[in-house]
């Protein structure tokens, strides 16, 4: 298929810029803002340094999340780094719901006793 094709492909003979270099300034905060904030070394507090964003992974990632709900299907990650950051984000609303459903039953356990104690610990001072 590709070598039926390959006669209608334009060839790009430019050279690939891969990123995009912005100058900038580090902040007393360790941070570099540019369309987000980024983390820097303090050794580099108050030099100008050169931001480089690569190719546009996040709007990939954004674009197939997207398109994902649109079409009322489970986003599948495009990049390793997007299927990182997914995992770290199903893994932080697991960890929210079980740390809510604790809560919930906490009180619920604890409410019933009114003593603050569980209810199989309410003889626990009188043993010797």
């Amino acid at each position: 298929m590709f070598e039926a094709e390959r006669p209608q492909l334009v060839p790009y003979v430019a050279p690939f810029d891969g990123f995009h270099s912005v100058s900038a300034s580090v902040s007393k905060t360790c941070t570099v803002r540019f369309d987000n904030k980024y983390s820097v070394m303090a050794t580099a507090v108050g030099r100008p340094v050169d931001v480089k964003l690569g190719p546009a992974a996040n709007s990939m990632e954004r674009l197939e999340k997207l398109a994902a709900a649109r079409d009322g299907r489970d986003y599948v990650p495009v990049t390793e780094r997007g299927a990182v950051v997914h995992a770290a984000r199903q893994a932080r609303v697991a960890f929210r719901d079980m740390r809510e459903r604790l809560d919930v039953a906490r009180e619920d356990l604890w409410g019933r006793t009114g003593s603050g104690r569980f209810p199989g610990e309410a003889g626990a001072d009188c043993r010797a």
